[in-house]
């Protein structure tokens, strides 16, 4: 297991006005993203693990300290055809989660939305640059990230967040579930990364990948 506790990278105000606008969220002031930004940067706690598990295509298990049958029938030949596998998780920490909960105790509902909105946007900030330190890491052995897989997309099931992180070692970090397994703490993450030998990459597999745009192949 491999612990990973970088800082917050800075969040681009312009970007992340991009963000809620995607998400249909244009109602926040500047001031109200700004007073987000720096309570994120104050009370975050920013860790990950990973860990590197295997793929046993006759019972369709991942294994490893925490093994379990993948769920998702789209990965499953995809998985066949990697070089090596990492489960990965990440969290900025229970102090976020109860800070913004405590907005919504006080009825500051706009200020919440606006702060869950945020840690959102961070927590996708951080995993791009936990993503870019992994493939750095394994640079001089030749290989990179090719896929990127989070329960919850295309036909895996949420469910399996908990079982994909405990696989990475997410439990060093205190990560738990709800019993409709989401994360705990909220703002936490759980990622299936594929990596591939760069000696024969091809870009036709990017399509697949919802960290293509952090790759330099």
């Amino acid at each position: 297991m491999t612990l990973y506790n970088d800082p917050l990278p800075t969040i681009p105000m312009h970007k992340l006005k991009e963000f809620l606008a995607s998400r249909g969220q244009n109602q926040f002031h500047e001031n109200q993203l700004q007073e987000a930004c720096a309570s994120i940067k104050t009370v975050a706690t920013p860790q990950g693990t990973f860990k590197q598990v295997f793929y046993d295509a006759d019972s369709h298990h991942l294994l490893g300290d925490h093994s379990f049958e993948m769920q998702s029938k789209k990965l499953l030949s995809l998985l066949a055809h990697t070089t090596m596998l990492l489960a990965g998780v990440i969290t900025l920490g229970n102090a976020l989660q109860n800070m913004i909960d405590e907005r919504f105790l006080a009825k500051d509902f706009q200020q919440g939305i606006a702060l869950d909105a945020t840690a959102t946007f961070a927590l996708q900030l951080y995993l791009e640059q936990f993503a870019k330190t992994i493939d750095e890491m394994v640079h001089d052995k030749h290989l990179s990230i090719a896929w990127c897989f989070i329960p919850g997309n295309g036909d895996w099931p949420m469910r399996q967040q908990l079982d994909l992180a405990l696989a990475a070692g997410g439990k060093e970090l205190g990560i738990s579930t709800t019993p409709g397994g989401l994360l705990l703490p909220r703002k936490s993450l759980a990622v299936l990364f594929c990596l591939r030998s760069t000696e024969n990459c091809s870009t036709s597999s990017c399509s697949h990948c919802s960290l293509s745009s952090t790759c330099n192949n």
